[in-house]
């Protein structure tokens, strides 16, 4: 799960929105799973130290996959950014509905908490005949709702293509890869010449082929018929330098252009 991988890149105290909401039942009301399930994430972590991370302050908000349950996490993303403590609600001191007479927890001025999203896609193709609402998606309900109960847009960081940040890893990469190849032939990486063109291919033309034409020099996009993009010459907004049926054709119209 994603708090496993959150804890294999140095994070010392993951949650799972899942596992938070179990720790927080009165927080997310309408979800339906049983209490007594044990969460995969107890093997990792160990039952104890679920419950001892649940009841810290959340100090930053990733959304690194679709959430598979949008009414418990648009709660309990909005219970940690807008309340002054970024804990999920809480039980009332007197029970249930006491908040009628008891003063609130106080939300805060300003948001409590960074927000990150790792993909922007508002659809995505399955099996379905028109594609499925993605994380793109997810995050616009979030902003609506934050907008609604606070007056203030929720502050984000995106990343995910379409955005540079995305293409100028790939291209660190694949140089670094390039030097490694040339030094292991014996010559130091000295007759290694710059990578003249990086093609990048996909289906989605508002992610792979926006993301690649703002990409700068050097950068191809490349659109396959075989997600998003189904139907057509080309898209008439995202347009891309080449378009085929699937990969393998893409790659026979690019690859004897370097003799390959």
């Amino acid at each position: 799960g994603c708090a496993r991988v959150a804890h294999h890149y140095g994070f010392e105290r993951p949650i799972s929105a899942e596992d938070l909401g179990r720790q927080h039942p009165h927080a997310t009301p309408f979800v339906t799973a049983s209490a007594t399930e044990a969460p995969n994430n107890h093997v990792v972590f160990g039952k104890q130290r679920i419950e001892e991370t649940s009841k810290l302050p959340v100090a930053g908000v990733f959304v690194m996959h679709d959430s598979p349950d949008w009414g418990r996490d648009i709660q309990l993303v909005c219970d940690v950014v807008s309340l002054e403590d970024a804990r999920p609600a809480a039980v009332a001191p007197h029970g249930a509905r006491s908040h009628i007479t008891h003063q609130p927890r106080r939300r805060a001025h300003k948001q409590a908490v960074d927000v990150y999203f790792c993909n922007p896609d508002f659809v995505w193709p399955n099996e379905s005949d028109v594609p499925r609402f993605g994380q793109g998606a997810f995050r616009s309900a979030l902003c609506a709702v934050y907008r609604e109960l606070t007056g203030r847009d929720l502050q984000y960081t995106q990343f995910g293509k379409p955005n540079r940040v995305q293409y100028e890893v790939v291209r660190e990469k694949l140089e670094e890869q390039q030097r490694a190849a040339f030094c292991a032939s014996g010559d130091g990486g000295r007759s290694s010449a710059p990578i003249s063109a990086f093609y990048a291919i996909g289906d989605n033309p508002a992610a792979d082929v926006r993301g690649a034409n703002a990409a700068g020099p050097g950068w191809v996009s490349v659109l396959v018929r075989t997600g998003c993009f189904q139907h057509g010459d080309n898209d008439p907004v995202d347009t891309a330098a080449i378009v085929a049926d699937n990969i393998a054709i893409a790659l026979d119209l690019i690859l004897p252009k370097y003799n390959l």
